[in-house]
């Protein structure tokens, strides 16, 4: 279980463990399989199929894995994705009632892997993105969203589905990090820790796209609009 004295690394490791025993057990085959069969069924659309809930028996963390699928128009076929997080009320993050959430690592999988290894947010893959409490209530506050708790988080994962980051030098140690979403983009800190070639991304607010027009927002709209144009590129011809 997370509890307030851990590391960032040691939050990932727990975490990754969790996810690797979900993935073995009969929930994630069954799931996997309707959502296969779904996919087969459907339209050639992109598809949310839903976010299930799985409490890890070793740590017992409550993991919530999302499932969806974007359809490839370039290849002719669904990419299967899954997006894996954990929500956690007692964090050291947290300085008021609240929650954090830890997401560890989008997974991309094609349905028919013949084109090779993606090479969609490879940046990522020994991450962890953390998602203190304040992002949330700013979130909630500047979309004017009337969800809350694990709904809004919900609700976040899937309107959101895609990524990317760039880092910014503020000092010789301190970085910003700029995250670009299709809402918007998510403002923090990013280290780096180098022995254990880890990142560790830390969100700390979001500006909604509405906001980024102005001169002072520039570079943050550069980012976003980025963010955007890859969405559009994927979608049109694939991840390869």
């Amino acid at each position: 279980m997370i509890v307030p004295n851990m590391s960032e690394l040691e939050i990932y490791n727990q975490l990754k463990y969790d996810l690797a025993e979900y993935k073995k057990s009969e929930k994630s085959k069954s799931i996997a399989n309707s959502f296969r069969k779904y996919l087969r069924r459907n339209k050639r659309e992109d598809i949310n199929f839903g976010t299930f809930e799985y409490i890890s028996e070793k740590f017992k963390n409550t993991m919530y894995i999302m499932y969806y699928a974007i359809w490839d128009k370039k290849h002719k076929q669904y990419i299967q994705c899954t997006r894996s997080y954990a929500i956690c009320y007692n964090s050291t993050f947290n300085h008021k009632q609240g929650y954090t959430v830890y997401e560890i690592n989008q997974q991309l999988e094609p349905s028919n892997n013949t084109y090779g290894k993606s090479r969609f947010n490879d940046e990522l893959r020994k991450s962890i993105v953390i998602y203190p409490y304040h992002f949330w209530e700013r979130y909630k506050e500047r979309l004017d969203k009337y969800y809350t708790g694990l709904q809004l988080v919900k609700r976040f994962f899937e309107d959101n589905k895609f990524i990317t980051f760039d880092v910014k030098n503020i000092a010789d140690e301190e970085k910003e990090l700029i995250l670009g979403v299709e809402e918007g983009v998510g403002l923090g800190i990013f280290k780096e820790d180098i022995p254990n070639n880890f990142n560790i991304c830390i969100v700390k607010t979001f500006v909604a796209s509405k906001m980024l027009y102005s001169n002072q927002m520039a570079h943050y709209y550069n980012i976003w609009v980025s963010n955007m144009q890859s969405i559009e590129y994927i979608k049109e011809n694939g991840f390869y």
